[in-house]
């Protein structure tokens, strides 16, 4: 079981490991990325060796759901968080039509007739 749960692990941190890759890419800390990707590579072909020699339909599905939990917690509740912040901070979804009046004669003429002479 601890050898599992070490699988399981292992999987999650190589996900963190690719996603803080990017960022230091995207960020020009190319020595940084460097040791991300070689750390990233390692964890892969570790769980990877590990998987096929233990032919086991178990050790599959625990790295499968590793790779999932690591999914959810870099991408989908960031993701998630951000959106429920900026709806705290502009309100729920934009409804200007009562803000707006489309039948307003002053806006009837092109823009360059603003001052307008004619």
């Amino acid at each position: 079981m601890l050898y599992l749960g070490a699988l399981f692990l292992a999987k999650v941190l190589d996900n963190a490991l690719s996603t803080t890759k990017t960022i230091l890419i995207q960020r020009s800390r190319w020595v940084l990325a460097g040791i991300a990707v070689i750390l990233s590579d390692f964890l892969y072909f570790w769980v990877t060796k590990r998987i096929v020699s233990a032919d086991s339909m178990l050790a599959l599905a625990v790295v499968v759901i590793g790779g999932g939990a690591g999914w959810y917690f870099k991408i989908y509740r960031p993701k998630k968080q951000r959106a429920a912040e900026s709806e705290a901070d502009y309100g729920s979804e934009y409804d200007g039509s009562e803000d707006y009046d489309e039948t307003a004669p002053e806006d009837d003429g092109p823009p360059w007739d603003e001052d307008g002479e004619e």
